[in-house]
């Protein structure tokens, strides 16, 4: 999803990747608030219909907002 560059998400189950692929977006979009960045405004979307999907959904970001150390 290149709104959401870098954010990276697993389960062994559709139902458990959607969960963590959600708390991963709310994770990142911390991560842009904090650093005084703004939170992209969505041109694409996903959906979890697929019962034999392998539950993996790798998603990423621009170097820019990885974290600086």
């Amino acid at each position: 999803m290149s709104d959401v560059d870098g954010c990276v998400a697993t389960g062994d189950t559709p139902e458990k990747a959607r969960k963590e692929f959600l708390s991963a977006l709310e994770f990142h979009f911390e991560g842009l608030k904090e650093d005084g960045l703004p939170i992209p405004k969505p041109t694409s979307s996903i959906a979890f219909t697929s019962d034999d999907c392998s539950g993996i959904l790798n998603v990423r970001t621009k170097k820019s907002t990885h974290l600086k150390r």
